[in-house]
């Protein structure tokens, strides 16, 4: 494949598959259902798609200026969301402003939420959010295995917010969601099936973090210079 066109449609196509979630934010249809593989295999999947069109790219010859814009902006972030993996960047993700989690957690206040279904979707994926948790715990756990775990006070932080978005008297995010569909019968129990399943998983996420990584977190919030130069260009 030698047209940027294609290249491009083709890596979309691809990524919406392997970032389910990431769709939903992009405002590409078919995939509310489902969620990322957010483990070392489904980041390594992800990474490999971005590898694979570099080395398209760099063999493709743009038709017209627009291409060659495509192709500059493509090679450019493509490119950096590789070094930011071959830097360990990705899969120790972890902050109050942006992590796998954060994303998941997010993508259900963009979901369509009318009709059958748009709540049936919103059931589904409500229930996959352990299977999407467990997989971001074991990329925090390989990424700490070798050295890599963000600051202790990032990790406190995340794990009050899981704390808070369980929290009946606070933001109790997912029996929240479902409360307000106004669902009824069986699709509402599926809807309450999940909510408490996510609720569950976020929970035991939150303890996770105070538990098992943050005797691994560094005290010091600096991150030095080179990866302060990597994640300024992300």
């Amino acid at each position: 494949m030698t047209d940027v066109n294609q290249i491009a449609d083709s890596y979309v196509q691809r990524w919406a598959e392997l970032d389910p979630v990431g769709a939903t934010y992009a405002g590409i249809s078919g995939y509310d259902d489902v969620v990322t593989d957010l483990s070392p295999d489904g980041i390594a999947a992800r990474v490999e798609l971005d590898r694979r069109t570099l080395a398209a790219l760099a063999r493709a010859e743009p038709a017209d200026e627009t291409q060659r814009v495509a192709t500059e902006s493509m090679t450019e972030r493509l490119g950096l969301q590789v070094e930011r993996y071959e830097a360990g960047l990705v899969d120790s993700a972890l902050s109050v402003i942006e992590s796998p989690l954060h994303n998941l957690r997010m993508a259900f206040d963009l979901m369509p939420t009318e009709g059958e279904a748009a709540m049936t979707a919103i059931a589904q994926r409500l229930s996959l959010v352990p299977q999407a948790i467990d997989g971001f715990r074991r990329s925090l756990l390989a990424a700490a295995a070798q050295g890599r775990v963000s600051a202790r006070r990032q990790v406190l932080a995340c794990a009050r917010q899981c704390a808070d978005w369980v929290d009946p008297a606070r933001d109790n995010v997912f029996h929240g969601l479902v409360d307000g569909l106004g669902a009824a019968g069986a699709l509402r129990a599926d809807l309450d099936r999940g909510a408490a399943a996510a609720t569950r998983a976020t929970a035991g996420f939150g303890r996770f973090l105070t538990e098992e990584l943050l005797p691994h977190a560094p005290e010091p919030d600096a991150v030095g210079a080179d990866r302060y130069a990597l994640e300024s260009r992300y």
